[in-house]
């Protein structure tokens, strides 16, 4: 047997251990109890201080060996380390296992295993899966897309970063989901939780960042059309509430209402969670950026934070999106938006309006409805405008000519003399309308030279009338006044022969009277003079 005295000097003769970088090959790594050994071993090597070697090894009572055993002993080590190490830190990344619990880890990690995936082997890779969904613990639901969603997309922060929103490559528009735990199993009844998932390209760590899901729950949107919120303003076109994940030592998950506000410090908190406690992380598998380390974030709210203004079936339009600080996406803050190609808008309104008029109606207790697929058709959707078209769907502000909703609605289109009265100052007279359009329930006789008004209710008798001129109109129940009829109701005398008529009721017989036009001044003239116009 050797002893380690054997190896108190350098060999000159040996190449490695004239070339540091064939003795820097093997060297590496950790800190752990035997890594420090290795390491002691290695720089030893590296330095030629066998003597130092020595000491290592008389401290693990190896009194001796080989020197070109020492260097297979120390690459060998050294390797096992590695192996190690690797292996270790590949089985702290696996997909699908949880690296943040929270406090409130029931819903979000039913059986506490620690991980998301349905066993603690992790998410399979292609071919196996397409797509994490197919393994995950529980059931969760996809969101909705208006487009996949691209990567490098952002609006402010690093692309492929913390606030980077990603795709699943295989599937697309697999960029989060969402569910309903509802125990009583009946919808709007209080006990339900309302949980999202989204996917993110990298962790954001303990950095502050924003992870939001705006509601639209009164399915008014933008400032314009016959769906326009009068609550909308810039920064914020029509959206009611916000659940919002704030990463960062002072985050946390906050339930917002924000109607009719943009600017953070006129939001309102309704409910707010610590950091941690509804809220969790795991690995997850696909990303459409590169390179990447992508996660699933994940949070929960109970439908009763946000009291009796929203339940689990109130049927509501949903957006998804990212922020570059610990706040809302709103007022123009908005990092990404998740299921559209940001780069295309101006600004983050534009995509909002773009994003919500296209988004299916979703009931959480129900999911969506059928996505709208039916094209825009532009022009007056709004029928009490003379521009009005029955096929527009999208109204592009054209109506301008407000029609009278009493336009024919009521016509009268005759009236006639059932009986005249019998003497000048006899009420025995009686009338009978005809109306072409509509019904009436009233008429009304306006009386022209003196003659009296009267209102008859209809159905009914429209008798009692005294000799005289009248205008006649009629009145239906929505409010609306017919056209005016002129009719003049003499009365029968005697004069040189019975059933000659006084048609202008001025007391001279009609075969002697030289002015029967009531119009004229003088109609009534004592001087029976021709009639005059003023």
């Amino acid at each position: 047997m050797l002893t380690s005295a054997a190896f108190a000097q350098d060999d000159p003769t040996n190449e490695n251990d004239q070339h540091p970088r064939h003795r820097a090959g093997f060297c590496s790594l950790t800190n752990w109890y035997w890594v420090n050994i290795y390491f002691s071993l290695c720089n030893n090597l590296l330095s030629g201080k066998l003597h130092k070697t020595e000491r290592v090894f008389a401290a693990l009572n190896i009194t001796a060996v080989p020197r070109r055993a020492l260097d297979v002993l120390v690459r060998i080590g050294l390797l096992v380390l590695v192996v190690a190490a690797v292996h270790d830190l590949a089985a702290q990344t696996t997909p699908g296992r949880l690296f943040r619990t929270a406090v409130n880890n029931t819903q979000l990690d039913p059986n506490g295993d620690g991980w998301v995936s349905a066993t603690t082997n992790g998410f399979s890779n292609l071919p196996d899966i397409l797509d994490e969904s197919q393994e995950f613990e529980t059931e969760w639901e996809p969101l909705w897309h208006y487009e996949m969603e691209p990567n490098s997309d952002l609006q402010t922060g690093s692309d492929c970063g913390p606030t980077e929103i990603v795709d699943n490559p295989n599937l697309l528009e697999r960029a989060g989901y969402w569910k309903v735990i509802d125990p009583d199993g009946t919808p709007a009844t209080g006990d339900e939780l309302l949980l999202f998932r989204i996917r993110i390209n990298s962790d954001p760590n303990n950095g502050a960042y924003g992870y939001s899901f705006l509601l639209d729950t009164d399915r008014k949107f933008g400032t314009t059309g016959i769906d326009a919120d009068p609550n909308a303003m810039p920064g914020n076109p029509g959206f009611e509430f916000e659940i919002l994940f704030a990463s960062g030592n002072a985050g946390g998950v906050y339930v917002n209402k924000v109607d009719g506000s943009a600017a953070h410090n006129q939001i309102t908190v309704y409910q707010s969670y610590a950091d941690g406690v509804n809220d969790q992380r795991s690995y997850a598998r696909f990303s459409n950026c590169a390179p990447s380390t992508p996660i699933f974030i994940d949070f929960f709210v109970a439908f009763a934070d946000f009291g009796a203004e929203v339940q689990s079936n109130t049927p509501l339009r949903l957006l998804f999106a990212t922020a570059s600080s610990a706040n809302s996406a709103l007022n123009g803050s908005a990092s990404d938006i998740g299921g559209i190609n940001d780069a295309n808008y101006p600004d983050d309104d534009a995509i909002f309006e773009a994003f919500i008029s296209a988004v299916p109606v979703i009931q959480f207790s129900e999911g969506y409805v059928a996505p709208n697929t039916t094209p825009n058709i532009n022009g007056c959707t709004d029928p009490a405008y003379a521009e009005y078209d029955a096929n527009a769907n999208t109204d592009d502000g054209s109506c301008a000519t407000l029609i009278d909703p009493c336009d024919g609605a009521l016509i009268l289109g005759s009236i006639s003399l059932t009986s005249v009265p019998t003497a000048m100052d006899a009420a025995d007279g009686e009338i009978a309308i005809d109306i072409t359009t509509g019904t009436a329930t009233a008429l009304e006789l306006t009386g022209i030279n003196g003659a009296g008004d009267y209102s008859f209710s209809l159905p009914g008798a429209t008798d009692g009338i005294l000799p005289g001129t009248y205008d006649a109109s009629a009145l239906d129940a929505g409010g609306c006044n017919s056209n005016t009829v002129s009719i003049i109701v003499p009365y029968a005398q005697c004069c040189n022969g019975c059933g000659v008529y006084d048609v202008d009721t001025d007391g001279i017989c009609d075969d002697s009277d030289n002015c029967t036009d009531r119009t004229a001044s003088n109609y009534a003239d004592p001087a029976n003079g021709a009639c005059i116009f003023d």
